[in-house]
């Protein structure tokens, strides 16, 4: 494997691994806050609400993936851009598009 493969797949592997656990966590705090308004009036522990708002969790990120993946794309291209190592890839033949290719 080439070294600009590699190096491009770890960029977007960090890009996604940070985009899915922010997500995940943003996700699991505002599904806690609705298990505990909608177990304001009974008498639970917290460990129920927070095993609930637990189970909860992936299937709402299972269904917010398209969203977490354009989210990695945006943010893998910003950091590239930032960095300048978008021109670098440009001055060595690589377009975007074939980019693009390597990440899918």
């Amino acid at each position: 494997m080439k070294v600009y493969i590699k190096f491009i797949s770890s960029i977007f592997i960090k890009s996604l691994l940070f985009v899915f656990f922010m997500m995940t966590s943003l996700v699991f705090l505002l599904n806690l806050l609705s298990e505990l308004e909608f177990f304001k009036n009974e008498e639970v522990r917290i460990s129920f609400t927070l095993f609930m708002s637990l189970l909860n969790t992936p299937a709402i990120i299972f269904e917010m993936f398209p969203f977490v993946l354009l989210l990695t794309i945006q943010l893998f291209f910003i950091k590239m851009f930032e960095n300048k190592e978008i021109e670098i890839f440009k001055y060595s033949g690589l377009k975007n598009s074939n980019i693009l290719g390597i990440l899918s």
